[in-house]
């Protein structure tokens, strides 16, 4: 591609995030010094579309990005710009270098700060070395009829536990033939493992009864997921009732929900293919894996706290989000962190800030 077509999509682009409507090219023609005609710059937005980096939503409306568009725009086009919120970034400052006791209490002020100065939805997750969970026991115990509960203790210490429906014949004798039997198949077993095809292995051993043993795996995984729900920060998502492309109100409502619910948007972001060398990462609409985020995009960071303790922070909005500024704030965090330091990085500590409430 030429270096004209270049400036003119970087143009749309840019008029387009600012505005969110489709541009037109005698707009363009006005903004850009090229001395071209609306004529001409018509056909190289033609050209353009051709091409796979433009969409033009109605026949007598201007051209919008489209998703291969906002990439070339993201990798190549977008100018470099400075975090020039002075006030955010002097919270941002005293946030991160305050002597924080717990890393959870950091991660939510964090997320509502970022909300704050981007205007869009933040969610932040933490994850330590640690977070392999290597099974060291596991206990079953009846609580109620059709009702038990699972306790698994992990090699790092850590317990989980989840209720969990059984059958309402189950004996306790039965429950604790399961309890045994998996105490010594899954001693050393990682819980993220723990698939159909384990089910399937130990549902054979003689004895078992396949109507206890699967209500209990799944009751394993599942008190690993609360776990990692317990240490993923959400903030901002009413911010999208902001954005016109989230107007329709089924639609809005959809999306806010998708926000809230922290193991979806958790999942959402960190399943993207981040290299553990990129400081940054940009996936936009159709490259979302979920086809539910695929109006959005998503920019996401891992900032290195200490030795074991890893924070990723992603911020979510419409495909057209301001990915310059975005960019920039994450990039300035990531800066701050590198010098912050932090008394005890214990997320499950029961720490308390003074002045929290």
């Amino acid at each position: 591609m030429d270096d004209r077509k270049l400036k003119i999509l970087e143009a749309i682009i840019d008029e387009y995030i600012q505005t969110g409507e489709p541009v037109g090219s005698r707009n363009i023609s006005k903004k850009l010094d090229l001395k071209l005609s609306p004529a001409t710059i018509r056909n190289e937005m033609a050209d353009l579309e051709e091409m796979g980096y433009l969409e033009q939503p109605h026949t007598s409306a201007g051209r919008v990005p489209s998703d291969r568009g906002y990439r070339l725009y993201v990798d190549s086009l977008m100018s470099p710009r400075q975090f020039d919120d002075q006030e955010g970034l002097a919270a941002m400052t005293e946030i991160l270098h305050s002597k924080i006791d717990e890393l959870s209490y950091m991660l939510q002020r964090a997320t509502r700060l970022l909300s704050q100065i981007t205007g869009y939805p933040i969610v932040a997750t933490a994850k330590t070395d640690g977070d392999t969970e290597i099974i060291k026991n596991v206990q079953l115990f009846l609580v109620d009829v059709e009702k038990a509960m699972v306790v698994v203790t992990t090699e790092s210490g850590s317990i989980h536990n989840r209720i969990i429906l059984i059958p309402a014949d189950a004996t306790q004798d039965q429950v604790d033939k399961v309890a045994k039997m998996l105490s010594a198949k899954l001693h050393g077993v990682e819980i993220s493992s723990i698939d159909v095809a384990l089910a399937n292995t130990l549902s054979k051993i003689e004895g078992i009864r396949i109507d206890i043993l699967l209500p209990v795996l799944q009751g394993i995984v599942e008190s690993r997921r609360r776990n990692e729900e317990h240490r993923t920060y959400t903030d901002g998502a009413k911010n999208v009732l902001e954005y016109p492309e989230f107007s329709d109100s089924a639609r809005a409502k959809e999306l806010i929900g998708m926000l809230e619910e922290k193991g979806f948007i958790r999942d959402v972001v960190t399943h993207m293919e981040m290299d553990q060398e990129q400081d940054l990462y940009v996936s936009i609409g159709s490259e979302n894996q979920d086809e539910k985020m695929q109006d959005c995009s998503i920019v996401a960071s891992t900032y290195d706290v200490d030795s074991s303790h890893r924070v990723l922070i992603g911020v979510i909005g419409p495909k057209r989000m301001d990915y310059a500024r975005v960019v920039s704030v994450l990039k300035d965090m990531k800066s701050v962190m590198n010098r912050r330091e932090i008394k005890s990085l214990n997320p499950d500590s029961g720490a308390h800030i003074e002045g929290d409430k």
